[in-house]
């Protein structure tokens, strides 16, 4: 599957969506890899598409064959790979609303008005803190 948007796409998913990707993003500059790509489709990226980025995390980049990786660049593509991804679930608050709320003394009043659960209130005031101590 693709996303195609002001030039940028996305690879992901199978070979066949990746393939049908390219052929219908010709015109993107800049593409994004989610994904493992062999040199077939390298090969099909520089023919079929006006490339002149192409970003990839670290982790696909190290399963990637170097000689890809130096033929993309020798054709004059920008090679960046970006950098560590945060892993784990997505924080359900924000850091900056819980330092602000952590201010106040009683936290069963803040777990009351603030919908809360009151383990989740002593666990970001433990983050808290030990990001001050640090």
């Amino acid at each position: 599957m693709s996303i195609s948007r002001n030039r940028k796409l996305i690879l992901k998913g199978s070979n066949s969506e990746v393939i049908a990707a390219i052929e219908q993003g010709r015109d993107a500059e800049e593409i994004f890899i989610k994904r493992k790509v062999s040199n077939k489709l390298f090969y099909l990226i520089l023919e079929f598409t006006k490339v002149k980025r192409i970003i990839m995390s670290r982790a696909v980049a190290l399963q990637l064959p170097k000689n890809s990786l130096d033929a993309l660049r020798k054709a004059g593509v920008v090679v960046k790979i970006s950098g560590r991804a945060k892993l784990g679930r997505k924080r359900k608050y924000d850091m900056k609303r819980m330092k602000r709320l952590l201010k106040r003394k009683n936290l069963k009043r803040i777990s009351e008005r603030e919908h809360i659960p009151l383990r989740t209130l002593y666990y970001y005031r433990k983050m808290v803190s030990e990001r001050a101590r640090m």
